[in-house]
């Protein structure tokens, strides 16, 4: 690994080392495709990760990791945590501000953003 200094340049890194160690301005280090978790700063502690996952670690600001397509679940920010919803579910879940109305069996509701625009049948 490399040590920095706010004073001197970091000493060059043989072929072997795998990892730098940056200031904390420029966020955690990049990892290994070996590792199996990443430790971001205290603020946010992610999952375990299985050893088939890969992973971006981003810093604080642009929130959680990329997920790859083989999850199953998504980490969102901890302001919004939406339940999981079962294949007979008829209807979005949406921000805790606006609850939609009661469906009825002949409409199709579009959830889009905070709003819902209802789309009736034809009869």
């Amino acid at each position: 690994m490399t040590t920095m200094s706010t004073t001197h340049r970091p000493r060059q890194q043989t072929a072997t080392e795998t990892m730098t160690t940056m200031s904390a301005t420029y966020g955690p280090r990049q990892q290994t495709a070996t590792e199996t978790m990443t430790t971001m700063s205290a603020p946010y502690r992610p999952r375990q990760q299985t050893a088939t996952e890969t992973m971006t670690t981003m810093s604080a600001t642009y929130g959680p990791r990329q997920q790859t397509a083989t999850e199953t679940m998504t980490t969102m920010s901890a302001t919004y945590r939406p339940r999981q919803q079962t294949a007979t579910e008829t209807m979005k879940t949406m921000s805790v501000t606006y609850r939609p109305k009661q469906q009825k069996t002949t409409e199709i509701v579009i959830t889009s953003g905070s709003y819902t625009v209802p789309c009736y049948e034809v009869l």
